[in-house]
Formats: C-alpha cells, sequence, structure tokens
C-alpha cells in the first residue's frame, strides 16, 4: 500500500480453516481503501460507511499440496539485498502493470497495490525476497513470499521482465521457494489473479490447488 492509502484488509488464514477472515480494524478516511475477502461475502461483509463507489479485481487463493517439480533451468535463488532496492522498486511496478495488461485491465489500474520504499526495505530485511540468477550472475525473475503467519507463508508477487519470459524461471523459483517454506514445516499459499490463466496454469502444474475466489474491492471515497 502506497501514499495515502489507507490498509483494510480481510486476510485469509488457511491454518485452520481455509475460508477463515482474519481482519484488522480502521477508521474510514477518504483515502482509497483496499478490501480483500471472498466473493460471496465481499459487499455483505463491508462496512456500511462503504457506500461509495468502488471496484473489484477477483483473485484465486490456492494452497500448495504435493509439490510438483518442473523441468530444471540453469541458474539460481539469490537473495536480494538492500542494494537491489532500486530495481526492486521498478520490478514491482512493473509487475502490477503487466498482471493489468494481461487480465485486460488499464494499465495502472492496480498501482495502488505497490509497496512504497519504506516498506520495499522492510521486505527485503525480511530476508524473503529472491531473484533467479542464471549462470552468467544475470537477474531474470523475482519471487517475494512472507514470513510464516498462523502456520502459513504467502508466495507473491511473482516477476520476470517481459524479455526473459517463457523460460522456466518463475517455475523453478516459485518451485524451489515452496520447498523451502514447506521444510519450515509451513503451508504455503499464494494468490493468482482469475482473469490470467496463464499465472493459473503454471500454479496447478506445481502442484497449487484452488482453495477460495476472493475479490479485491477498492473503495473510492
Amino acid at each position: 500500500m502506497t501514499g495515502s492509502s489507507l490498509p483494510l484488509r480481510m486476510r485469509t488464514g488457511i491454518a485452520h480453516d481455509p475460508v477463515s477472515l482474519f481482519c484488522c480494524s480502521t477508521v474510514p478516511t477518504h483515502a482509497p481503501t483496499l478490501l480483500t475477502c471472498p466473493r460471496s461475502r465481499s459487499w455483505r461483509r463491508a462496512p456500511s460507511w462503504m457506500n461509495a463507489s468502488g471496484r473489484a479485481k477477483h483473485t484465486r487463493l490456492h494452497e500448495l499440496g504435493e509439490l510438483v517439480w518442473p523441468a530444471p533451468v540453469p541458474g539460481g535463488l539469490q537473495a536480494a539485498t538492500e542494494d537491489d532496492v532500486e530495481l526492486l522498486m521498478e520490478w514491482f511496478g512493473a509487475f502490477m502493470g503487466d498482471a493489468d495488461e494481461q487480465a485486460g485491465r488499464p494499465r495502472g489500474a492496480s498501482a495502488h497495490e505497490a509497496p512504497d520504499r519504506a516498506e520495499m526495505l522492510r521486505r527485503l530485511r525480511t530476508g524473503r525476497l529472491w531473484f533467479w540468477i542464471t549462470e552468467a550472475g544475470e537477474r531474470v525473475h523475482l519471487t517475494n513470499a512472507s514470513p510464516p503467519s498462523f502456520g502459513v507463508a504467502r508466495v507473491g508477487p511473482v516477476y520476470t521482465p517481459p524479455a526473459q519470459r517463457g523460460r522456466g524461471w518463475a517455475s523453478n523459483a516459485v518451485a524451489e521457494i515452496s520447498r523451502r517454506i514447506q521444510a519450515e514445516g509451513a503451508r504455503v499459499c499464494l494468490f493468482t489473479d482469475q482473469a490470467n490463466p496463464t499465472s493459473n496454469k503454471i500454479y496447478a502444474a506445481l502442484g497449487y490447488h484452488p482453495v477460495a475466489d476472493m475479490a479485491n474491492l477498492v473503495i473510492a471515497r
């Protein structure tokens, strides 16, 4: 969340119940607000003050069952450092724009979801941002994962620059990161955009299965 955006989130916790919601309370403001919740409950559970206009992006929550390894590719994971913050900011911004285009939305429609610099540095300090590095030392892919919470870790965003797509970098990075999370004793989940069939297909091939359909509601007050 960036700028004056206020993070109101109804988070899905799959440690005990795949669709149980963990809500963080907030006070309404005039800033855009992001609400994430199961689609069937989206508007019914929204607070009464959310009577202004809004827009929705439909996502799907997946959990990893048994990991299915993709065809191997050269290179490996390397943890990002604070020296990489500028590239990370660039790629996170590009991820949001590319995801919009791939889903048929105007580029920039999801820009409010990009982390600001302070948030990016916080993520870096968790040690859970990785590049896929080729044997030539080139950064060709980025995957983020959250620290486990309630026994569950979330993978994403997952971004490959356009010139590097279709080479297996993302599949191998997500597979290895998912393996590491499971080795820590946590369950692994991720979200996909329902309007992007490519990402849904890739994760299904790795062993992720759908848990719940969600809606990201952006409330413009």
